[in-house]
């Protein structure tokens, strides 16, 4: 068995591929340091023939999470890195090294299931989205906050909201303040996710279909109306089809 890692902005998650990907774990990467409460969770884990990482929760972390794999296996973990083009899939970046590579796997992963017009959101502490035409070209992307991460800035940076950030209740007006910040933060990431399906649909004169992952997936779909599709753990996916251990 092959333990994939994907090292977020917030949290780190795993799971374990044997003939298919298994349930695995995630833990914050606060409060510092982490690594005891990753060693705690792996410890139950056969040592795997082979660790890979997807990374952008910067060096140190890094570090720190290539130390813990060293402390109980004894192995070193493989970073995964973007590319220019694998297995059909062409990195529109002019420097391809600079779209980040969750964002790469999370296409690879779509793009190896479907193969056919995509956009590909992955709902976290940011979002990201990225539009993948029907012959592999990535066509470009974007980046903007969370529902979390607006509710999070909102809270944090006025004197009249005081509320907990939370899950939406729906698409409808709020009765109360908390109501009206977590209703209104989710419907502007699925608002923002219709739009996008639109501009992609008459740019391109063909339908897409959205695939969404995340923490904030299912929240997403429950609001989006375009077209779209709840695929959970589609780094860990990527991963797993960048490192070839899908085969």
């Amino acid at each position: 068995m092959n333990l994939l890692i994907d090292m977020g902005n917030s949290r780190i998650k795993w799971a374990v591929w044997d003939s298919g990907l298994q349930a695995g774990g995630s833990e914050p990467l606060t409060p510092a340091p982490f690594t005891g409460r990753l060693a705690a969770a792996w410890q139950g884990l056969d040592t795997p023939a082979g660790i890979y990482v997807a990374n952008v929760a910067g060096e140190a972390a890094a570090v720190d999470v290539a130390d813990c794999c060293r402390r109980c296996w004894n192995l070193q973990p493989v970073f995964l890195q973007t590319e220019r083009e694998y297995r059909g899939l062409v990195n529109g970046y002019a420097q391809p090294e600079q779209l980040g590579v969750d964002r790469w796997l999370a296409m690879l992963a779509g793009w190896s299931q479907y193969r056919d017009n995509l956009c590909i959101a992955v709902c976290g502490t940011a979002v990201t989205v990225d539009i993948i035409t029907a012959d592999g070209r990535h066509a470009g992307g974007y980046i903007f906050p969370g529902a979390w991460l607006m509710q999070e800035s909102l809270i944090g940076g006025t004197a009249g909201i005081r509320t907990e950030p939370g899950a939406a209740s729906g698409a409808q007006p709020g009765m109360s303040t908390g109501e009206c910040l977590r209703n209104g933060t989710h419907l502007a990431v699925a608002a923002f996710l219709d739009r996008i399906m639109a501009d992609c649909r008459r740019q391109h004169g063909a339908d897409f279909l959205c695939l969404i992952s995340g923490g904030g997936a299912e929240a997403a779909v429950d609001l989006v109306t375009a077209t779209c599709r709840l695929e959970p753990d589609l780094v860990l996916r990527g991963l797993a089809v960048a490192a070839e251990v899908s085969r």
